[in-house]
């Protein structure tokens, strides 16, 4: 007995070659793949920022580093004895050394004006200042109560002017201190074991007289001729200290641990600023009178000051256009495998390839032309070349000018919303967020078309 048997038409098998989640597997490999030449861009990038920061140390170096100044300082020594019961009974007092305490000032007064130019080595420039500075204020007689210091052990006429500044080289004059009734006294380099800092330290000979003799307080003023680059920091070692600040460099970073008040100002046309500040005994860790030592290091962690900062920091802006590069290489393979399944036309991963090797040559271009442009042009030139480059593959890999002016229009729009993040720091995570938004819905929308079995 014949059966009939219903054999049902086999579907033809698919190649894995064409294999829609195998594609989508291999795109994701060659993303990561991509990722070594990226993680050499970055190393690139720190590399060329250590030069310029080297040529900007060396530069320091022949001109005179950034400035810090603290003073002046009145040291004055004394007799130290040491008490002991003589053979009567009796508190007896022997001499055993010398020692020193130290005066900071009730009033410190601190103008400054600097005049800044622009230094080059190779391709890399630093901002470097010529500053003239004055010190006017008084000191108070001491309080010596609790410092085991009695007034006739004092050595007045042994005392002397103190200050210190980061570096000798920042010095161009010679440096005078002048007091009420008394003749200019120089400082000279010197050292002081007791004034503990890493700084050099500038004293005057000898006072040779008792200047609170006349009066309970010591009037002076003292000028410097300063240069020096990049920073200009001050330490208000005054019990009321006031700072006026001028300068024609336009782009200032206040530092340290005391802002200028609401006095501070960018002088019209990028002529300048000025700047004020007013630090009082209250918020300052300083006492008036220090007893055999004073720590100076750590009086610096509490200064005031500027930094004169290059407006264009493009190191930073390209190191921080490269932290998306990721996005940007998978984005555009997104797009390109989108437009291939839509339009059934074959892609082999070879073009993925030199695509993505086109998109990390964009940040070797991006980086070389910064140094020599302004970072938004170098931008623009190398944004226009890498997008006019694959869009003119696109259209000749996928033969159609319409594919070809889709990717054309969706690279466009990709890195104009990087630039927006890169250059919107203070907005980049509200920016990017809802970029990142529409850019997945996009995808979501084109995605149904896509045939995935």
């Amino acid at each position: 007995m014949n059966t009939k048997q219903n054999i049902q038409p086999q579907q033809p098998k698919k190649s894995i070659k064409e294999s829609t989640g195998l594609r989508l597997v291999v795109l994701g490999m060659l993303t990561l793949v991509l990722m070594i030449p990226i993680s050499y861009v970055n190393w690139l990038i720190d590399e060329r920022q250590n030069n310029k920061e080297q040529a900007v140390r060396e530069i320091g170096r022949a001109w005179g580093g950034p400035v810090t100044l603290a003073g002046p300082i009145l040291k004055i020594p004394y007799r130290h004895y040491i008490t002991y019961k003589g053979s009567d009974g009796e508190p007896k007092r022997m001499f055993k050394e010398i020692r020193y305490f130290y005066i900071l000032p009730e009033e410190l007064q601190i103008h400054t004006n600097l005049q800044t130019s622009t230094r080059h080595k190779g391709i890399y420039r630093a901002v470097v200042f010529r500053s003239e500075t004055g010190l006017t204020g008084y000191f108070k007689y001491p309080n010596l109560t609790g410092k085991n210091i009695l007034p006739q052990d004092i050595l007045w006429q042994s005392a002397r002017w103190e200050f210190i500044i980061s570096d000798g080289r920042n010095l161009t004059e010679k440096v005078s201190i002048e007091t009420s009734g008394d003749k200019p006294l120089v400082f000279r380099p010197d050292e002081d074991q007791y004034l503990q800092t890493d700084f050099p330290v500038f004293a005057t000979k000898p006072l040779g007289r008792n200047l609170f003799e006349t009066s309970g307080e010591i009037h002076f003023r003292m000028n410097l001729s300063l240069k020096g680059n990049k920073e200009l920091n001050l330490v208000p070692l005054g019990k009321t200290t006031r700072v006026s600040m001028q300068s024609d460099w336009p782009h200032p970073s206040f530092t340290g641990e005391y802002l200028p008040d609401n006095s501070q100002k960018i002088l019209p046309n990028n002529q300048g600023f000025e700047a004020q500040w007013k630090v009082i005994e209250y918020q300052r860790p300083f006492k008036t009178v220090y007893a055999d030592r004073i720590d100076l290091g750590n009086m610096q962690q509490h200064r005031l000051g500027v930094r004169l900062l290059i407006p264009v920091d493009h190191y930073r802006k390209t190191k921080r256009t490269a932290k998306y590069a990721y996005l940007v290489i998978f984005l555009t393979f997104m797009l390109f495998f989108i437009i291939q399944q839509i339009a059934h036309i074959r892609m082999h991963f070879f073009h993925y390839f030199l695509v993505g090797l086109a998109l990390v040559v964009f940040y070797t271009l991006l980086l070389s032309i910064s140094e020599q442009w302004n970072f938004n042009a170098a931008y623009a030139v190398s944004a226009l070349a890498t997008v006019g480059l694959i869009g003119w593959y696109a259209r000749s890999v996928l033969h159609s000018k319409r594919f070809g002016a889709q990717i054309l229009l969706g690279l466009g729009l990709l890195y104009t919303y990087i630039f927006s993040i890169v250059s919107l720091q203070d907005y980049a995570l509200l920016v990017g967020s809802v970029g990142l938004f529409i850019i997945v819905a996009v995808m979501m929308y084109f995605s149904r078309r896509i045939r995935w079995e």
